[in-house]
């Protein structure tokens, strides 16, 4: 398990706490680190020796799933066991699109072993390229996201505060898209202003 303490307004790692207690007591060896800061994850996950382990758990939310699944794919060219999560973070938009919605949920399913492929998208910009799993936001999206993380002591309602100063200054973009390796044209993008 790797732990993001921070999650769900500081929850991480109780969540990992009751989680190792559950999966011990269905006879799961368990080995828990904690990341001590944004982006740790993703050094945490890229330096795991996963000769010896069935899978990869991510204890927290959206974020630390992203940072556990890049920090994986800078150390191999896939991601070499299953991966789970322990629904932590303030959205878990991920986790519960899978029908998990709390940290019960997620271990039942890991003691039954349910495995399911999904796929990852790929993106690039400018500080690099990475992969995600269940969405990619671009624009509004991605300024109230980053915006609502100052209010993250909030809970859900640090995404409220981001999109109301967010409209504030609310201003239209340009983006490239590049679907199945076909550039669409920045014209045929709608330009919502």
């Amino acid at each position: 398990m790797i732990v993001n303490p921070q999650a769900g307004k500081k929850q991480g790692l109780a969540a990992a706490e009751q989680a190792a207690t559950l999966l011990h007591q269905n006879d799961i060896r368990v080995e828990t680190l904690i990341s001590t800061r944004p982006g740790q994850t993703v050094h945490l996950a890229e330096k795991l020796d996963l000769s010896s382990w069935d899978g990869v758990l991510a204890v927290g939310g959206d974020g630390t799933l992203f940072e556990l699944i890049n920090g994986l794919l800078k150390s191999h060219k896939q991601i070499p066991v299953p991966i789970g999560q322990i629904p932590v973070g303030t959205g878990n938009s991920f986790i519960k699109d899978l029908g998990i919605n709390t940290i019960e949920d997620s271990i039942e399913h890991i003691v039954r072993r349910n495995v399911r492929k999904v796929d990852l998208g790929h993106f690039s910009c400018q500080s690099g390229e990475y992969y995600f799993i269940n969405l990619l936001g671009a624009g509004f999206v991605s300024n109230v996201a980053y915006r609502a993380r100052k209010y993250r002591a909030l809970g859900r309602f640090s995404y409220i505060l981001g999109v109301i100063e967010e409209l504030v200054g609310l201003k239209s973009g340009r983006i490239t898209l590049e679907i199945d390796v076909q550039t669409m044209p920045t014209s045929e993008c709608r330009d919502l202003s």
